[in-house]
C-alpha cells in the first residue's frame, strides 16, 4: 500500500514538473517575441521570427489568453501592417493585421487578469500604433458593416494614446472628433437597425455629444413609433448643450419634420430671457430664424448681435457670411434685372460687390476656425468658392473649389 502511495505521489510530481515545463517553455516562446521585437525595427527579419512566434503563442491554450500574449500581438501585427508589401512575408495574409493589431490592443486593456507593469506601460506606448494600424487599414475596406467594425476599434483605441501621439495626430488632421464623426457617419447609412441602436446608444451613454448619434437615435425611435420618448431625449441633450449648433440643428430638424418649430422657437426665447450676454442664443435664434422662419434680415440682425457678444463665435461669422451671398445679393441682384438705366445697373453691380466683399471678410474670419468638421469646411469652402467668382478672383475661387473636392473626396472613402 505504501508503495502505491510512493508511486502515485511520484507521478503527481512528474506531472506537476512537466507543466511546469510547459509554462516555462511557452513564456520562452512570449520572451523570445519581445526580442525579436526590439531588433525588428533595424532588420526585418525579426519580425518574422516575432510572427511565427507569436502566432505559436496564440495558438496554445497556455498563452493563448494571456494578457502579454495579446500585447504583443498587437505590437507584431501593428508591424506588419506596414510591411505588406515585404517580400520577407510574400505569400502571408497580412490584409487585416491592422485590425489584428488593434483587436489585441482591446483585448489586453480590457483583459481583467494580473498584468505587469512594465507591459502596461508598453501599452501606453503602444495603443498610439494599434490605432494608426486599424484606422489606415480600414480605408481598404469596401464593405461598409466591416468599415464600422474597424472604426469601432480605432475609436475605442484613440482614448488610450499617449499625449505625444495625440499632438502627432492632431497635426495630421487627426483628433477624437473625427474619428468620432467618422464612425457615425458610416453607421447612420448602415441597413443594420441593431448596429445603429448599439453603437448610438455607446455614444450617447459615453457622455460624449455627437449629434449623429443622438439624431440617429431619434431615427430608430421614430421608425419605432415612439415620438413622444424621440422628443424628450433630443430636448434633454440641447438644454444640455445649448451653445452646440450641431444639436441645435438636431433638434431644429426633428421640429421641422413634426411640424412644431414654435416649441424650439419658444425655448430659444427663455435661454435668452435667462442670459442676454450669451453669444451663442442668439445666434442660435438667428439660425432658427434664417432655416425656418425664412426672417433673413432679422437672422442676420441676431449673428451681428452674437458677434458682438464674442468676437470667436465663428458659427455667426460663417452663417452670417452665407445668409449675405444667399439672400442679401437677391436685393440687388433683382435691383439689375428691372435696372432702365446704365446708372441703375452701375448702382446694382455696386450694391452687389458690397454684399460679397461683406461675405468675404465673415466667411475668412469663420475659416480660421480649426475645429470644424469634414462638413463644415466643405459648405465654408464652397461658400468662398462662389464668393471669389462673384469677385472676379478666379484664382482664389479656383483655390477654394480645389480644396472642397479634397474633402468631399475624402469623406466618400
Amino acid at each position: 500500500m505504501k508503495n502505491k502511495q510512493t508511486i502515485k505521489i511520484g507521478l503527481m510530481l512528474i506531472g506537476a514538473v512537466f507543466m511546469s515545463n510547459q509554462v516555462l517553455a511557452q513564456n520562452s516562446v512570449l520572451r523570445g517575441v519581445g526580442a525579436a521585437l526590439s531588433y525588428a525595427e533595424s532588420d526585418a527579419s525579426y519580425l518574422v521570427e516575432a510572427k511565427n512566434g507569436i502566432d505559436k503563442a496564440y495558438k496554445n491554450s497556455k498563452t493563448a489568453n494571456s494578457p502579454r500574449m495579446w500585447l504583443y500581438r498587437s505590437m507584431v501585427y501593428s508591424r506588419l501592417s506596414f510591411k505588406k508589401g515585404n517580400a520577407l512575408f510574400e505569400g502571408a495574409d497580412l490584409s487585416n493585421a491592422g485590425l489584428e493589431s488593434g483587436i489585441s490592443m482591446k483585448k489586453f486593456l480590457e483583459h481583467t487578469g494580473e498584468k505587469k507593469d512594465d507591459d502596461i506601460e508598453e501599452a501606453e506606448m503602444e495603443a498610439g500604433s494599434a490605432f494608426a494600424a486599424t484606422f489606415n487599414e480600414h480605408y481598404a475596406i469596401q464593405n461598409r458593416d466591416s468599415a464600422i467594425m474597424y472604426l469601432e476599434v480605432a475609436n475605442y483605441l484613440f482614448d488610450r494614446i499617449d499625449t505625444g501621439s495625440l499632438r502627432k495626430f492632431a497635426n495630421s488632421g487627426i483628433t477624437k472628433s473625427s474619428v468620432s464623426d467618422r464612425l457615425m457617419y458610416f453607421v447612420a447609412t448602415s441597413d443594420n437597425d441593431e448596429t445603429k441602436k448599439r453603437i448610438f446608444s455607446e455614444s450617447i451613454n459615453s457622455g460624449n455629444v455627437n449629434a449623429v448619434a443622438f439624431e440617429g437615435m431619434a431615427g430608430l425611435l421614430l421608425k419605432e413609433g415612439d415620438t413622444a420618448k424621440a422628443e424628450v431625449m433630443l430636448m434633454d441633450a440641447y438644454q444640455k448643450n445649448a451653445g452646440d449648433k450641431d444639436m441645435f440643428n438636431v433638434l431644429k430638424n426633428f421640429y421641422i419634420s413634426s411640424g412644431q418649430t414654435n416649441k424650439l422657437l419658444a425655448v430659444v426665447e427663455e435661454m435668452i430671457k435667462k442670459d442676454e450676454s450669451n453669444s451663442s442664443y442668439y445666434y442660435l435664434r438667428g439660425k432658427l430664424r434664417d432655416d425656418v422662419q425664412k426672417e433673413h434680415e432679422l437672422a442676420r440682425k441676431d449673428y451681428l448681435k452674437a458677434i458682438e457678444l464674442d468676437a470667436f463665435n465663428y458659427d455667426a461669422f460663417f452663417d452670417l457670411g452665407a445668409n449675405l451671398v444667399s439672400h442679401e445679393t437677391m436685393k440687388w441682384r433683382n435691383m439689375k434685372i428691372n435696372a432702365r438705366t446704365d446708372a441703375d445697373i452701375k448702382i446694382a453691380n455696386e450694391g452687389l460687390i458690397k454684399v460679397y466683399k461683406q461675405a468675404e471678410e465673415y466667411l475668412l474670419t469663420a475659416a480660421e476656425n480649426t475645429k470644424y468638421g469634414i462638413i463644415d469646411k466643405i459648405n465654408l469652402y464652397k461658400a468662398l468658392n462662389v464668393v471669389y467668382l462673384e469677385l472676379d478672383d478666379n484664382g482664389k475661387a479656383q483655390y477654394y473649389k480645389t480644396l472642397a473636392k479634397g474633402l468631399e473626396t475624402e469623406l466618400k472613402k
